[in-house]
């Protein structure tokens, strides 16, 4: 039995790319960082005085001054063009935006997702001290689309892909589900060493705060809650790499997930980071979900028939 299992795991897991895959999936995970990326950036500029500005709440001297000398900081760029801080930071801009559009359209989409990729790092190094998990995410997302090739059928100028362009798509979005699964097994282990998880401190002081949730959360809710909230928290996140192997159970455990992300933004006010988790973990996983849900119909309408 304990052979089988392995063998299982060997052949669907790790062996077999089209395991849990749809054709197009590595096309759906670059409109929809793309997107993304687009709507947290715009997010920035409906207040550009405030943090976009080379002059806003901290301004690119600071930055720059705690920053290496081989970050391409926007200030050491624009000195190095010999441009205005406002005039690169306008160029910047346009140079972001345009690469993003381009990307959700699946035009020239290596090109595109460098350009995006390098000037995401340019204004994270201007917004440092606003940025939190998120940006990571992010970050690391953008670069998996600079690797691997995704500007084929899901595009305004569609190309053909042959079986070599499929393989490395496929492994791109496997790569993308190991990612997840190693975050949040570290993020999981880090809540187990707290105790503020386990007698739910830490949720009841975060969702204590309203000055940045976006809906205020109730205080009528017994203190049970939190502590229940917190260990399932620490528990799905922590095995969450194994859960999600498991027929059926990764259903509830991606169905978990997504609710425990909407939380996050509507009552923590992490609002980009809460989006983001949803839609990757939608978008990798989707298949399987859909696999499992046939499998549990067709069950129930057998159910059915033999009453």
């Amino acid at each position: 039995m304990k052979k089988k299992a392995l063998y299982l795991l060997k052949e669907n897991i790790f062996c077999c790319l089209d395991y849990g895959q749809s054709k197009y999936q590595f096309e759906y995970f670059r409109i929809a960082i793309a997107l993304f990326s687009l709507f947290n950036f715009g997010a920035f500029l409906y207040d550009y005085e405030v943090f976009v500005s080379p002059d806003g709440i901290i301004n690119w001297e600071v930055t720059q001054a705690s920053s290496f000398w081989f970050d391409p900081h926007p200030a050491r760029l624009a000195n190095w063009l010999n441009m205005s801080y406002q005039s690169f930071n306008v160029l910047a801009i346009c140079l972001y935006v345009g690469s993003l559009v381009m990307l959700a359209l699946g035009v020239f989409t290596r090109l595109s997702s460098v350009v995006a990729f390098f000037f995401f790092l340019v204004f994270s190094l201007s917004l440092y001290p606003f940025l939190y998990g998120v940006d990571l995410y992010q970050s690391v997302f953008l670069l998996f689309l600079t690797i691997f090739p995704s500007g084929y059928a899901l595009s305004v100028t569609p190309k053909k892909s042959d079986d070599k362009i499929l393989n490395q798509q496929k492994i791109a979005v496997r790569g993308i589900q190991i990612y997840l699964a190693l975050t949040y097994f570290s993020a999981g282990f880090g809540k187990f060493s707290m105790d503020s998880w386990f007698n739910g401190e830490f949720l009841y002081l975060s969702l204590s705060d309203p000055t940045y949730q976006l809906l205020s959360f109730t205080y009528n809710v017994h203190y049970g809650f939190y502590v229940f909230s917190g260990i399932l928290v620490v528990f799905i996140e922590m095995f969450y790499c194994m859960l999600v192997l498991i027929p059926y159970v990764r259903t509830v455990l991606i169905i978990t997930i997504v609710g425990m992300h909407l939380f996050i933004a509507l009552f923590m006010g992490l609002i980009p980071f809460g989006v983001l988790l949803m839609i990757v973990n939608l978008v990798v996983w989707y298949l399987l979900i859909l696999t499992d849900l046939k499998k549990i119909f067709k069950i129930y309408k057998r159910y059915e028939l033999a009453i």
